[in-house]
């Protein structure tokens, strides 16, 4: 299942989550975050590649807990900058 940034919120990805047979990504909104600081840690910590002179691509995984209705829930998050 593939979903747009409308969808990101934690209850919707703990929905998905409950069910086992269901693969799922869901591009992620940063509305609350700061985008410089994942810039800089995309950089200092993720894989960095430079697929043409110029150009420099980062990319890397975080794990996330989040605690819903009690129980706790562990997430993936992908995330690439270029």
């Amino acid at each position: 299942m593939r979903l747009d940034a409308a969808r990101c919120a934690l209850e919707t990805l703990a929905a998905l989550r409950r069910h086992k047979n269901v693969a799922f990504v869901v591009k992620w909104n940063p509305r609350k975050e700061d985008p410089l600081a994942w810039r800089d840690r995309l950089f200092a910590e993720g894989r960095v590649t430079r697929p043409r002179p110029g150009k420099k691509v980062a990319v890397m995984t975080v794990c996330e807990t989040h605690e819903v209705d009690g129980k706790k829930m562990r997430f993936m998050r992908a995330i690439r900058n270029s």
